[in-house]
């Protein structure tokens, strides 16, 4: 269980959705290895959120858009919204595993920030496909299916 992972998503449904994705689709020994030092938050309830230093020391925060978590749609598992936001999850946690630096903060160059991204697209994809591979109605999720979800979300980013 993700019982030691904090997670502040903006209510009960968005906590329910972030905690079912890690807990289904991280591999338990990854999850072990964070023995909770793990923390989801986002501002989808507030106009601003301030992480103290305490709970900043030690941790892997990830902050998740708001845009990112779904909303009801009933065959949520299976909404592209959906899955696109487990893939998002995963991704920013095998960023955290993989201990990588901050693009911007960290003056990476374009290609090592290519490379990140690379690496943590396909560790996310193998997550979420060994998952869906336990599963009669999870279809495996493709290159071109995240891609083509990934340009839907700029979209609405520019459009917004």
């Amino acid at each position: 269980m993700a019982d030691d992972i904090l997670i502040d998503c903006g209510g009960d449904y968005a906590n329910a959705v972030v905690r079912s994705a890690v807990e289904d689709y991280v591999p338990p020994d990854v999850l072990s290895a964070f023995s909770g030092r793990l923390a989801f938050v986002s501002a989808t309830s507030t106009d601003g959120v301030r992480l103290t230093k305490s709970f900043r020391r030690d941790r892997e925060i990830i902050v998740l858009s708001e845009r990112i978590i779904p909303a009801k749609f009933g065959d949520e598992e299976f909404h592209p919204g959906y899955r696109y936001f487990i893939f998002v999850v995963l991704h920013e946690v095998a960023h955290a595993c993989r201990d990588h630096l901050s693009p911007s903060l960290d003056g990476l160059t374009a290609a090592e920030v290519e490379a990140q991204e690379r690496e943590t697209d396909e560790l996310a994809l193998k997550w979420f496909n060994e998952h869906a591979s336990t599963t009669l109605f999870q279809p495996p999720l493709t290159v071109a299916e995240v891609e083509e979800l990934r340009e839907k979300a700029r979209a609405r980013r520019v459009g917004t």
